[in-house]
């Protein structure tokens, strides 16, 4: 009797034992990967790794909620970059005239080793293409030196990302003792334009020329020429490749509001406004309106005018669950470079009265 029972015990214990392990052995159903750059989501991702090595991970939306505290400053005011396969914040950081700890902050990282690919990161400006430096203009002519640029925002190899609409003083120190005069000279991406930005005839102090960086730069050639006394051309200096950074002019107007001024906005919640930048260029193509949660580091388009003749605006409904985002208009020429950018103090619904 006593051995029967036993048996039955066994019995069962091994039936719940083969129950509970066929759970727990149940494959995961792997979510569909998705780059849309205005999820309705955000998912956070956990990667494990056996070693110390920077891990992207590909998540389901371009955005990570790495670190949602209130103390946390998006930098709004950079450009938008989309982290692409393969990349490292440390790559991003050298790509973009930036750091680590730029980027880690900037973005209100809480793991910088974390990224995932389509996610969406701030960068002082976009990663520029490779330089490529043609051959001397003439046969025989000396390639030595570069030209100097007394105020610059950012440097990646020959790549010079300048102050729009900033006066700097370009320079170079000549490399043949034979030259008398130096010519600055701006050419198109292509090499095939340009024109003399300035001279100098007087290099007893070296060269050098002021100079009025125009709006709109987008990998023109910066290059300096050295000539004899006859007029030959003798020395060249290397090629620059020369960008601008969007300029944060002018202001965002939202009407009506409740009230409004100072780091706050309160609209009605459900009305529609009109939102206004003022200061955007009319001579560009179109301007951008997107509303940016900075706790989530989450966008999401709101409205395009692709007529700026008569100022940049869009209507917008305000929607219930406002609670501090911010709007963000940025304006950009026809081949999509963006010119200007700027933001709106936090914004705030209030419910209409009697609502529930």
């Amino acid at each position: 009797m006593y051995r029967i029972v036993a048996f039955i015990a066994v019995l069962a214990l091994a039936t719940i034992a083969c129950s509970l392990g066929g759970e727990g052995n149940a494959a995961p159903t792997a979510a569909p990967f998705s780059l849309s750059n205005f999820p309705t989501a955000t998912q956070n991702v956990v990667v494990v790794t056996s070693t110390p090595t920077v891990t992207v991970a590909v998540s389901s939306t371009p955005f990570l909620n790495n670190n949602p505290g209130s103390n946390c400053q998006i930098q709004t005011s950079w450009t938008v970059y989309i982290v692409q396969p393969g990349d490292t914040l440390g790559t991003i950081a050298q790509a973009t005239g930036s750091t680590v700890n730029a980027l880690t902050t900037g973005n209100c990282l809480s793991n910088p080793d974390l990224l995932s690919v389509g996610q969406r990161l701030r960068v002082p400006r976009l990663p520029l293409p490779p330089t490529i430096t043609p051959p001397p203009t003439q046969s025989g002519v000396l390639v030595a030196g570069k030209v100097n640029f007394s105020e610059i925002v950012a440097v990646v190899g020959d790549n010079v990302t300048l102050p729009a609409g900033k006066t700097i003083t370009l320079s170079y120190s000549r490399a043949a003792e034979a030259i008398t005069s130096v010519a600055f000279v701006l050419r198109s991406p292509n090499g095939v334009v340009g024109g003399v930005i300035g001279g100098d005839n007087n290099l007893n102090d070296g060269a050098s020329v002021s100079w009025s960086v125009p709006t709109l730069l987008d990998g023109q050639q910066v290059f300096a020429n050295g000539f004899n006394a006859v007029g030959n051309l003798v020395v060249q200096s290397q090629i620059s490749r020369v960008y601008t950074t969007a300029s944060t002019e002018g202001n965002i107007i939202i009407s009506p509001t409740i009230d409004g001024g100072g780091e706050s906005i309160h609209l009605q919640a459900g009305s529609t406004v009109t939102i206004t930048y003022e200061g955007a260029r009319t001579d560009l193509a179109r301007a951008e309106f997107a509303l940016f949660d900075p706790f989530a580091d989450g966008w999401s388009l709101i409205g395009t005018d692709s007529d700026l003749s008569d100022g940049a605006s869009v209507s917008w409904v305000v929607p219930l669950d406002l609670t501090g985002q911010i709007i963000v208009a940025s304006t950009y020429t026809a081949n999509g470079i963006q010119q200007q950018q700027q933001s709106s103090a936090s914004l705030f619904a209030q419910q209409p009265t009697g609502a529930d």
